[in-house]
């Protein structure tokens, strides 16, 4: 019994032993407050890591072909890459943003949603209060990016874009045993802007950086944009986007609200369809 215990312990991962044990949050705040997370963005930058670029590909068994040959100067470089996507084009089909994880909250009174345990408001993401308001009663999307996936997105649907908002904060993982400890979408970093849709009306669409992902790109502001159409990307590791939409603006595919039941998550590609327009009430 006394070896099966160690067997359980050595198989920890490096987030999981970060969020549940003391020298794991020790461990933690280090690398919140001592720059290493800066030391180790600059390291994955140079051109020192590209033998890491290789390793991380055999390890995750990562398909390059979509990505066709070519030779990456830095891991940072790798992570960023891009690929040819395909996405469903009808008018009233809401696509996925990603690849990702995606898991739907409703958004009760006073625009609270829960997610692993864990009360948040749209405000305390947005920080802007008249704008959380116009969600309650609505949807909250969120798609976990795992450090394997895609890290571009797309958009949703044709329509405006708002300004950027960016909100400075922490790194927190966006692992699920990370959610279960940390109030991790109000304190870590987050740029967020609101979309005026076509088919889905009014949208707010914030991106939540993570563990070494600093940067996070919206490519325009102020400015009409098409479904399908890059829309920005995350720079390192994995990373969070989470959408809000009004009442009856979306009806989610029914395969899509049956696994997504007790908050479990839905692997998906991007330019998926997830959801078809609602009937806004």
């Amino acid at each position: 019994m006394k070896e099966e215990g160690r067997e359980k312990r050595k198989k920890k991962t490096f987030v999981e032993r970060a969020y549940t044990t003391r020298r794991g949050r020790l461990l933690l705040n280090l690398m919140f407050y001592s720059g290493a997370l800066k030391a180790a963005g600059l390291w994955v930058r140079s051109p020192f890591s590209r033998g890491m670029t290789k390793r991380f590909i055999k390890k995750n068994d990562i398909d390059m072909t979509p990505y066709g040959k070519r030779e990456y100067k830095s891991f940072a470089e790798f992570f960023i890459r891009k690929k040819e996507y395909a996405f469903d084009g009808a008018g009233d089909h809401l696509i996925s943003p990603c690849d990702a994880c995606l898991s739907v909250y409703g958004i009760g009174k006073d625009s609270v949603f829960t997610v692993k345990g864990r009360g948040y408001t749209v405000n305390e993401l947005l920080e802007e209060e008249e704008t959380a308001r116009r969600f309650e009663g609505g949807l909250c999307l969120i798609y976990r990016l795992r450090e394997t996936d895609y890290h571009r997105f797309c958009y949703i649907d044709d329509g405006f874009q708002g300004k950027k908002r960016f909100i400075k904060g922490k790194l927190h993982s966006v692992q699920p045993i990370a959610l279960e400890r940390e109030p991790v979408y109000r304190v870590n970093r987050r740029l967020w802007t609101t979309f005026e849709s076509a088919h889905f009306g009014f949208v707010a669409q914030c991106a939540v950086g993570a563990v070494l992902v600093g940067g996070i790109v919206y490519e325009k502001e102020n400015d009409r944009v098409k479904k399908g159409e890059e829309m920005g990307r995350f720079e390192l590791r994995g990373s969070t986007i989470v959408q809000f939409f009004e009442k009856g603006a979306v009806e989610l595919l029914p395969e899509i609200l049956e696994l997504c039941l007790d908050e479990r998550e839905v692997e998906v590609k991007i330019g998926q369809r997830v959801a078809t327009q609602g009937e806004k009430k």
